[in-house]
């Protein structure tokens, strides 16, 4: 009996395998993305960014207090890696039914190895736990429990309030209530709706946290009309962009995703899947389809810079699809020989994937974030730092106010802590603040003490250093008004150091960056050129054009034009980009070569500007202000009326109207 007992819970066992290789490959110290921002959540009970996470934030913070020995960062991190192995549990018995627990187990721990998702384990993310509700999904839609229809509702709604990618269960759920007549049952709907309200109301406690003012307070919804902003994501809204150009990305996306993870073995199994699924588990396969299709669509309107995670409903339908060939493998009789092939093959694959992971997962001993956070809070030494809302804010963040070093050190973040920006300026000057430069610019005129920002080179924000009184360059910072003693030297990491990630990539330029700054303003130029040239050798193995992008932005503003001029070239000749981003990066070349022109027209030379004007509108056909000054530059400075005239006829042709320049061509022919 006992022995019966414990073969009810055998699914434990792939569940308890996966937690103990997680264990060893997370991150201990501060991990990339937004693993910084969620562990201070986390230990403060605050407010994530849009939308919120409320059920994410409120079992993490539950899980985080149960091991009050660990380091709040890796508390978390374990907080995700037990829900990822509770996933990979729930999975088996998605799957042990219909193939037995053997492939059950091997299917299970195939996608505990997945790339795509053993590295959610690494840090503290809310994917992990997504995951899981989307497996407690799939488990529940095939469930004969009476009750189920509430538990599908519940779980729907619980993973709504975890994270929006969620709403591609919506067209399955459709499916399902016609695929099994659900709709002749109407008079429970009224018990469905309130089961999914109830969910809905964890989204309440960041209205209820926010009127607390906690440290962490991204968004400060502490209204309904600010509660929905947060909630609806509409900080996000300009990201949004739904063409045929970005589904065709997000299926690429996909496609790599598969091959990369479970190579071609994944495509064909994924492939066959369908049609055998189609065969043998018809309400299943058209389930996993479904939800595959409408988290791609989600995933099209928004390509972010950290697509993966957004790819894990995608690649779990995905597994779900390739397991239909072991049930139509499993109802044949005649193919014992075949079946245990394929359990061999299954777990070779378990065991390959495991292997060929493992180095690159293994983050044990990573502390680039951390050594970037307390680089930026050694330099302040006291007084007030801004720092820019972005994904490297939050090592810092989390280090001042989570563990409490540098505490003479106050960090103003433009999302995290901008509530509290807003009360320090109020509380210096007895005003109200309605943004976060106005509210900035109080508190560096009245508050005592020194003031800094942070350089942010790997995301360009003209906006960002907008300020009425000087900047100085000063290490990783820029002092604000006065320029302090000599700054704490910023880390030189070898060129061949490479995390494999694209947050590590994009720190490591940001590092090269601010030390090349510095020392061109203390006139060392080559160790200047340098280190701009590390930035860009950063960006060799960078598939993402926009990335690359943001430095060439940096090093125009930088007036370092035949670098910006390099970089973009780089960008070009990336796989990652959409017709969007060429766009932009075309545009950027154009105003490399339009400064280049505008340096040749200071000092007299007229052929010089016209060449690089030239070539400004080679990447900006429609420009009639080039077309503008190329024309008077050959007909007035040149002497070459002919094509002169030409470009002012150009000029004409979109500014009819410009019966200055039209005086101009009639006095010229």
């Amino acid at each position: 009996m006992r022995i019966e007992n414990l073969k009810k819970y055998s699914g434990v066992i792939p569940g308890l395998v996966a937690l103990a290789v997680y264990y060893q490959t997370a991150c201990r110290s501060i991990w990339v993305g937004d693993s910084g921002e969620f562990a201070l959540v986390l230990n403060s009970l605050g407010i994530a960014h849009p939308p919120g996470y409320p059920l994410f934030t409120l079992l993490g913070r539950v899980f985080t207090l149960g091991v009050p020995f660990a380091r709040p960062i890796f508390a978390g991190g374990l907080f995700d890696m037990v829900a990822a192995a509770a996933s990979v549990t729930v999975i088996y018995y998605i799957f042990r039914k219909e193939i037995g627990k053997w492939m059950a187990g091997t299917m299970s721990l195939i996608w505990a190895f997945t790339p795509l998702f053993w590295t959610e384990t690494i840090g503290v993310e809310v994917y992990t736990l997504n995951v899981l509700i989307a497996s407690l999904i799939f488990l529940a839609a095939e469930s004969p429990h009476r009750w189920k229809w509430a538990m599908l509702t519940y779980l729907f709604g619980l993973a709504l309030t975890n994270h929006p990618s969620s709403f591609a269960f919506l067209p399955a759920l459709v499916f399902l209530v016609i695929y099994e007549k659900q709709y002749r049952f109407w008079r429970q709907f009224p018990i469905y709706a309130a089961l999914l309200l109830l969910a809905g109301t964890l989204y309440l406690y960041l209205m209820i946290r926010a009127s607390s003012n906690p440290l962490a307070n991204w968004g400060n919804p502490d209204n309904l009309s600010s509660l929905v902003k947060h909630m609806s994501l509409e900080q996000y809204r300009g990201w949004v962009h739904n063409s045929i150009d970005n589904l065709t990305m997000s299926l690429h996306l996909l496609f790599d995703s598969v091959l990369n993870s479970w190579w071609w073995i994944g495509i064909i199994a994924v492939v066959t899947g369908i049609v055998t699924g189609w065969r043998v588990k018809r309400q299943r396969t058209i389930f996993a389809l479904l939800i595959m299709i409408s988290a791609l669509a989600l995933s099209s309107s928004h390509i972010a810079l950290d697509y993966e995670p957004f790819y894990l409903l995608p690649m779990l339908a995905a597994l779900i699809l390739a397991g239909n060939n072991l049930i139509w493998l499993q109802r044949r009789d005649s193919l014992t020989i075949a079946q245990w092939g394929v359990r061999v093959a299954g777990i070779l694959i378990v065991v390959m994937l495991l292997l060929q992971n493992y180095r690159g997962m293994d983050k044990s001993e990573y502390t680039l974030y951390e050594e970037y956070g307390r680089l930026i809070l050694d330099s302040a030494e006291r007084g007030v730092v801004f720092t820019a809302g972005d994904i490297n804010s939050f090592a810092p963040l989390y280090l001042r106010y989570a563990e409490g070093y540098k505490p003479d050190v106050e960090i103003y973040d433009r999302s995290v802590r901008l509530a509290a920006l807003m009360h320090k300026a109020k509380s210096l000057t007895g005003r109200n603040f309605g943004d976060f430069q106005a509210a900035r610019e109080a508190v560096i005129r009245y508050e005592k003490g020194s003031k800094y920002l942070v350089k942010n080179h790997h995301f360009n924000e003209p906006s960002w250093q907008e300020l009425s009184v000087p900047l100085h360059s000063f290490g990783i910072l820029y002092a604000v008004q006065e320029k302090p003693n000599r700054p704490v030297s910023i880390t030189e990491y070898p060129s061949d150091f490479n995390p494999g990630d694209l947050f590590s990539r994009q720190l490591l330029a940001n590092l090269d960056l601010a030390r090349g700054e510095e020392l061109s303003e203390s006139s060392d130029s080559q160790a200047a050129q340098r280190a701009f040239s590390m930035a860009i050798g950063r960006m060799k193995d960078e598939p993402r054009a926009e990335v690359v992008n943001q430095i060439g932005i940096f090093f125009r503003q930088a007036a370092q034009y035949q670098l910006a001029l390099e970089t973009y070239d780089m960008a070009l000749r990336k796989p990652l980009m959409t017709s969007t981003e060429r766009n932009e990066i075309m545009y950027n070349i154009s105003n490399v070569y339009k400064d280049l022109g505008n340096v040749c027209l200071k000092v007299n030379d007229f052929k010089g500007a016209a060449t690089n004007y030239t070539k400004a509108l080679e990447h900006d056909t429609g420009n009639s202000r080039l077309l503008l000054n190329l024309g008077i530059i050959y007909a007035q400075r040149l002497n070459e009326k002919s094509k002169g005239i030409d470009y002012l006829n150009r000029y004409l042709a979109q500014n009819p109207s410009d019966t200055e320049i039209r005086r101009l061509v009639n006095s010229l022919q």
